[in-house]
Order: structure tokens, then sequence, then C-alpha cells
């Protein structure tokens, strides 16, 4: 008899090994999010995830660069000057009448990375006409944990933002004097998304979307799993935005979350 409640246990209670592509099975988010956990974004330590000494200083640099024009190698072609009247609220020109630096980075995420998620030669192409300062590969390469890409910085007088896009389809901003709770509280409201899981990592923590957008040609939805990083800390400023396209959860074999 206790044999017998001993097999009963094993085969009731222990879970069955879930495929990793299994995209019919009711239990997928849960599975999926378990999965992603364990990913090197998750299990990277704090230390991994600290910036160069000199990096912060070499980005003043840059920034205060821009603000005294020093970058400024051409004026503006005429189809530049209408792309800049399209993206103004989200790269304000004006520094006495910016947005706040929240609604830029979320607003950036949304207009470059989001909307152009299948085609980043799109995003790359858009950064140029816009006049958009492009990062040295060592300057930039902190921006891409380890990945090959690019990063570009807005030309905003009174905000940083960063743009980042990886050679497999990466794309995400960055915003180092952005609070990220509220950049976070701005990017719920303005998006289809359900939150997946939140991972706190000391004082930081990482939340997971599955996000599902309007493709900006009427084609079909644009879905990507969207992570938030910031520090739960008020007197600590940044906030990241990382959106992973649907096929390069395929191509990795990761689970594919239920899309909003």
């Amino acid at each position: 008899m206790r044999a017998f409640f001993a097999i009963a246990f094993l085969v009731f209670v222990t879970p069955a090994a879930a495929d990793p592509l299994c995209l019919n099975c009711d239990d997928r988010s849960s599975a999926w999010d378990r999965e992603f956990a364990r990913r090197e974004w998750i299990d990277r330590s704090p230390s991994e995830r600290q910036l160069p000494p000199n990096f912060q200083r070499e980005l003043n640099n840059i920034f205060n660069n821009i603000r005294r024009g020093e970058n400024e190698e051409v004026r503006p072609k005429p189809e530049q000057r209408r792309i800049e009247r399209e993206l103004r609220p989200y790269v304000s020109q004006a520094p006495t009448r910016s947005a706040p630096i929240e609604d830029s980075v979320v607003g950036a995420f949304d207009s470059f990375c989001l909307a152009h998620l299948d085609n980043l030669t799109v995003v790359r192409k858009m950064l140029s006409d816009v006049g958009t300062l492009k990062l040295d590969a060592q300057i930039g390469q902190p921006f891409l944990a380890g990945r090959q890409g690019d990063v570009w910085m807005m030309k905003n007088q009174a905000t940083r933002v960063m743009v980042t896009a990886t050679n497999d389809g990466i794309c995400g901003t960055y915003a180092p004097d952005a609070a990220g709770p509220e950049a976070e509280r701005l990017f719920i409201a303005n998006s289809r998304s359900r939150l997946m899981i939140s991972e706190p990592m000391g004082t930081d923590d990482e939340s997971y979307y599955a996000v599902s957008r309007s493709h900006p040609k009427d084609q079909a939805d644009i879905h990507a799993v969207v992570i938030v990083a910031k520090s739960r800390l008020s007197s600590l400023k940044g906030v990241r935005f990382t959106a992973l396209p649907e096929k390069w959860l395929i191509q990795e074999r990761m689970r594919v979350p239920i899309w909003p």
C-alpha cells in the first residue's frame, strides 16, 4: 500500500517536462518565466553590470560637447527637418521647454524600438537622419551587454537618452537621469503589456513584460518581451528598456509567452 501511494504521488504531483517551444501549453507563460529566469541577464551579479570607472566621465564629455554644438557638422536638410518635427515629442531640441526625461526615454523606446522591431535597419536610418551622435565602439560597448551592435546618443540638450540596436535584432533605450519607477509606470500606461515576472537583485530589479504593438504599416502586430531594469532606491536614477523580438525568442529556443 505504501508503494502504491508513492507511485501515485510521482504520477499526479511530479510535473511533466515541457517542450522548449510548446506554443499550445496552457501553462506556457509560467514555464517560460522559469526558463527565462535562468538566462544570463538575471543570473549576472551586480558587479558584472557596473560600468568602467571612466565611462561616466566620457559620457559627460560627449553630452557637454553636444550642448556646446561641437558635434554639429552640417546644417539639417529638408528631410531631416521633417523627421525632427515628427519626432519632436521624443527628441526635444529646446532645453527650456523640453519634455520630462521619462517621456523622452519611453517615447524613444516606442517610436524607434517597438515600432520597427521587425526591421532595425529602419531604426538605424532614422537615427542617422535626425542627426543623433553614434558613440565610439569602446564607449558604447557597456550598453550592449557583450553583444555586437551600435549605440546612439539622442541630441537632446536637456536630457540624455541612448538608443541601442544589436546585430541579432535586440533594441533598447537607456536614460541615466530618468526616474526608473516613473518611467516604468509611463510605459505600462501607454502600452499593451502584461507583467510576467519581476526579479529583485539587491537594490535593483528587472521586470519582464509580454508586449504587443500595432505595426506602423497595418501589418500583423509586433510582439516582444520587454525588460525594464531600474533601481528601487529613489536616490538612484537610471532606467533601461530592452525589447526582445518574438523571432529572437524562437531562434534561442525560449518559450514564447501568451501575447496580450
